[in-house]
């Protein structure tokens, strides 16, 4: 009996091993599966991210070609204001687009992304509303010089800050993509 017995408790200590065998498998295999899933949704979320930041990028930067080309075209002896008209009518198609940008890396995240791009968006905004006012201002032929310098000053500082800011984006979304890549 002490025989029959011995080969039961081997056969049950074989089926248990060999079920603990199967459950630390499966939990390891489940295991590296969550971490490939992990692994693969943040390739995913940076990749959209890098996308995302890419439009701003891109938008912002037609804008401030935008914004250059006006301020050269009302810097001219006389203010070149058909082009200066030209370039104002393409404005709300690039601000559309920025705006659009702006609020889908809001979307996208991380916290912070959306306060960036909206600093982006505001100084272009202002540097467009402070570009305009100077192009009225020429038009008039009524402003004296020193209103016109001063036109001049406040649109040099708005396109300083909407450098700044664009600059700052740029540094922020490259800080968050790296983190993503970790």
């Amino acid at each position: 009996m002490d025989a029959g017995v011995a080969a039961v408790a081997g056969a049950v200590v074989g089926v248990v091993g060999t079920t603990v065998a199967g459950v630390l498998t499966a939990w390891a295999t489940r295991g590296q599966a969550r971490i490939q899933a992990r692994a693969q949704q943040n390739q995913w979320l940076r990749q959209v991210r890098r996308d995302v930041y890419v439009a701003l990028m891109t938008a912002d930067s037609a804008t401030e070609d935008l914004v250059l080309g006006l301020r050269h075209a009302v810097s001219q002896a006389p203010p070149d204001l058909q082009e200066a008209d030209r370039r104002l009518h393409q404005a709300p198609e690039l601000l559309g687009k920025l705006k659009f940008a702006a609020l889908t890396v809001g979307l996208e995240g991380p916290l912070g992304a959306l306060s960036r791009a909206s600093e982006v968006q505001t100084t272009t905004f202002d540097t467009l509303r402070e570009l305009t006012a100077l192009r009225d201002l020429l038009a008039s032929n009524a402003a004296g010089t020193a209103a016109v310098d001063e036109a001049k000053a406040k649109v040099q500082d708005s396109i300083e800050r909407m450098q700044r800011a664009g600059s700052a984006f740029i540094r922020f979304a490259s800080e968050v993509l790296s983190r993503d890549e970790q």
